[in-house]
């Protein structure tokens, strides 16, 4: 059971990674967008994350080819993404002041990249304690494999439930629910089989007690959905929904009581003036916005 439990430490790291890459991407899109350029920092600086990781990781096992090192690589990951629970936004809003090519680099490099190092250290680790009994190539390719099934797992759960579900912050707090309870139950091996469960159980709970961020003046909802970040508003009696960053503007308006939505297809509401018609063909009614204000002027 003590080496199950060890072979399931490149699982779950190979997972979080995925997890923690797409996430991150969804934290980006609303300051940076999705272009080339996001994707290119995202990744590259991940990448160079990973590779201090395997090296640091080789490193680390070669001086102390011990498991409790492992637990505690996991649970290092896991401080960190508790971290960018509460720092994601501030560390956002300063990347956001050095454009749209470095602000991703400085982004993912403050908000991934030590948690990256952590994981990425875990699998060249466990190659070494698990080499001592079997032949290497075998236990590399295994060690391997396994995280690399954990990072289709992490792929795909993430992409299509997690986060369409759940939201970013939700799938945060899974995936450090998940460093945590491994990385404990592993430290705690000589304890009971009983004290390992509820210890682990007990301290996987604490993600939920990281607080969200107060919600803004005015919002009335702040969600996900599998295209963008949604945030619906009012706004002087109406109704804004916007899409990523609702600094830029709004994607559709819901009228209140005004006649105006003061964006620029007001002008629209000119062409029966000016023809003097009466009768109006609308092509695709949205949220009724533009027929509402039709009949009101």
């Amino acid at each position: 059971m003590k080496r199950l439990v060890l072979l399931l430490a490149p699982v779950v790291s190979g997972a979080a990674i995925m997890g923690l890459e797409l996430v991150g991407l969804r934290l980006l899109a609303p300051r940076f967008g999705a272009s080339i350029y996001v994707w290119g920092g995202l990744l590259g600086t991940i990448m160079a994350a990973l590779a201090l990781g395997y090296l640091a990781g080789g490193a680390l096992a070669d001086r102390h080819p011990r498991p409790r090192w492992v637990f505690g690589l996991l649970l290092a990951g896991a401080a960190w993404v508790a971290a960018d629970l509460l720092m994601a936004g501030a560390v956002l809003d300063g990347a956001e002041r050095l454009g749209a090519t470095l602000g991703p680099i400085v982004a993912t490099a403050v908000l991934l990249g030590p948690p990256m190092i952590a994981l990425g250290s875990v699998s060249p680790f466990v190659v070494k304690l698990e080499g001592r009994l079997s032949s290497l190539g075998v236990t590399a390719g295994r060690v391997f494999a396994l995280s690399t099934a954990g990072s289709l797992a992490g792929t795909f759960v993430t992409a299509f439930w997690w986060v369409p579900d759940y939201g970013c912050r939700s799938t945060l707090r899974i995936l450090l629910a998940a460093l945590v309870a491994l990385g404990i139950a592993g430290l705690a091996w000589p304890a009971s089989r009983a004290s390992r469960a509820a210890l682990a159980l007990g301290l996987a709970g604490l993600p939920s007690l990281v607080p969200d961020p107060p919600p803004l003046p005015g919002r009335v909802f702040t969600g996900e959905s599998p295209y963008n970040t949604v945030v619906i508003a009012d706004d002087g009696g109406d109704r804004l929904l916007c899409l990523n960053d609702a600094r830029e503007g709004s994607h559709s308006v819901r009228l209140g009581h005004g006649l105006l939505t003061g964006g620029y297809y007001d002008v629209l509401f000119l062409g029966p003036q000016l023809a003097q018609g009466r009768r109006v063909l609308v092509l695709g009614m949205g949220g009724g916005t533009t027929v509402t204000a039709y009949r009101r002027l």
